[in-house]
């Protein structure tokens, strides 16, 4: 993986912007930066470009895009998904061992079935997913065990920090904002390799995100507690969620 995303290997800007020092970043969609995104016309968004240095960069399949819609968040712009929100792929992130995942999204509606990062193979998904319950990591990586379920977090249209991690002895956590961690999956390992290749949608159309993306970063590794919290910090500074 790509250590130094951008390039920002300059000891004055690390030390400036210290989330940018963090290493093992996979992935890195932000929604504010418009040099990021093709806009094919009328805000519709045809390539997400990744900022991690990995080129795995969100590509839309078919004529149905997410919106770059300006002025949602902090005054920036997010990214909207409709009920039939594109599908986005991208190379696959094969996530074999311990990660970390941080995304700041928000739900536009109230029931339904969505998400916002995963892939198809296997179900793996993250996102709200039936009425007042979510499964933010909706099929673990074993097979044959149940689904966490958990409260979504944030009211709708309300943005927040969503991360799910999991350590060396394949135990997920999950935590919202500045919040402390939750065990999911009864404190029972979860072995298996996560993957990351689809963006919005599970190609289904049975999954779709019918919400705003404002920022996601996958790392492939699990980050120490106070390489978190630069990361939750740094991402509360950009969006003003708490």
């Amino acid at each position: 993986m790509n250590h130094f995303p951008f390039g920002y290997q300059n000891a004055t800007q690390d030390e400036t912007n210290p989330h940018l020092a963090i290493v093992g970043q996979a992935l890195w969609l932000d929604a504010s930066d418009a040099s990021t995104l093709t806009d094919v016309g009328s805000g519709n968004i045809s390539q997400i470009r990744d900022k991690s240095g990995n080129n795995n960069h969100a590509n839309v399949s078919g004529l149905s895009y997410a919106v770059a819609t300006p002025n949602v968040q902090n005054s920036k712009a997010v990214l909207r998904g409709g009920p039939s929100a594109a599908l986005y792929n991208l190379t696959n992130i094969a996530l074999p061992n311990d990660f970390t995942v941080f995304a700041v999204v928000s739900r536009r509606v109230v029931t339904g079935t969505r998400m916002y990062i995963g892939t198809s193979t296997g179900d793996q998904k993250l996102g709200q997913v039936v009425s007042g319950t979510a499964r933010h990591f909706t099929r673990i990586v074993q097979g044959g065990s149940s689904d966490s379920i958990l409260n979504f977090p944030f009211a709708q249209d309300v943005f927040g920090i969503i991360k799910i991690s999991r350590d060396s002895s394949n135990k997920i956590d999950y935590a919202t904002n500045n919040n402390a961690n939750q065990r999911l999956f009864a404190d029972a390992a979860q072995t298996g390799t996560f993957q990351i290749s689809r963006v919005f949608n599970d190609n289904t159309g049975s999954a779709t995100w019918y919400g705003d993306i404002a920022e996601i970063r996958v790392y492939d590794r699990l980050l120490s507690v106070a390489e978190q919290n630069i990361i939750i910090k740094n991402l509360n500074g950009n969006w003003a969620l708490y």
